[in-house]
């Protein structure tokens, strides 16, 4: 079986053993993602920069 470490720097939770968590980002940007698959052959990491961008909500106007 593999095991997952995902990595989510700003988010929350900044990391998850899940294979397919739900991560929240409070602050605008441009995050990394990183995911660690520990096999029976050994680890393997994939980072993928800039994969999240979370934008600023918009506001608005009643009137």
């Amino acid at each position: 079986p593999s095991t997952y470490e995902w990595q989510f720097p700003g988010g929350v939770p900044a990391t998850s053993p899940l294979q397919d968590p739900v991560v929240q980002y409070n602050t605008p940007g441009t995050y990394d993602v990183t995911l660690i698959v520990e096999t029976n052959d050994g680890p393997d990491t994939l980072v993928v920069p800039d994969f999240v961008t979370v934008h600023d909500l918009p506001l608005a106007n009643a009137g």
